[in-house]
């Protein structure tokens, strides 16, 4: 695992390879489970264009805590408690207010999938900070999905097992992807394990 801290333009961390071999095999075990099932975007709590009232975002998806009421059911639901350790070993290694202080109680899990035409456009979350971790199946058979922060001029490609965690109202977007024509509907696109953290 590797971590890296940011205070500027605003604080977020990006962590290559968050999760071990062994834990991402099981996250994506339970991905594949899921992907019968997920969820058009306004089942999934779609950000909407305040003026136009326009969704905007083009992909499908469930929140695993509507699923499970049992979290140790779940691999995902169990194994991501990991993003919450990381921000504990923070509070103690850096000085960048966001993370030295955060206090949160209570998080949602949201799995999204992305397939060719797919996308989220820019926009906020109704949260304290976001945490996104990426995955796809090797060899990597889409174009695009690199994660954005518009706002400020940041990219962020899209690779496997890849964490960024930001403040909630840091506007960001995922720009469009395309699966190959012959890996469509078997799940080799573009996966999004979220968690949104708040305080209850």
């Amino acid at each position: 695992m590797k971590i890296n801290t940011y205070a500027d333009p605003f604080p977020y961390l990006l962590i290559e390879d968050l999760y071990t071999e062994e834990e991402e095999t099981l996250i994506k075990k339970e991905l594949d489970f899921f992907l019968p099932s997920l969820k058009e975007p306004l089942l999934t709590g779609t950000a909407t264009d305040i003026d136009t009232g326009e969704v905007l975002k083009r992909n499908k998806g469930i929140f695993l805590d509507e699923v499970f009421t049992d979290r140790s059911v779940s691999y995902i639901l169990k194994i991501n408690r990991k993003t919450f350790s990381v921000l504990e070993e923070q509070k103690e290694k850096t000085d960048v207010w966001f993370f030295k202080h955060q206090k949160t109680n209570r998080d949602n899990t949201l799995i999204s999938y992305y397939e060719t035409g797919d996308y989220y456009r820019v926009h906020d979350d109704n949260a304290l900070f976001t945490v996104l971790t990426w995955f796809y199946k090797g060899p990597r058979s889409f174009t695009g999905g690199d994660f954005v922060f518009p706002g400020y001029n940041i990219r962020i490609e899209c690779k496997n097992n890849m964490t960024v965690i930001f403040p909630s109202m840091i506007q960001h977007g995922v720009e469009d992807v395309k699966v190959d024509d012959d890996k469509l509907g078997q799940g080799y696109g573009r996966w999004c394990l979220t968690q949104f953290g708040t305080i209850s």
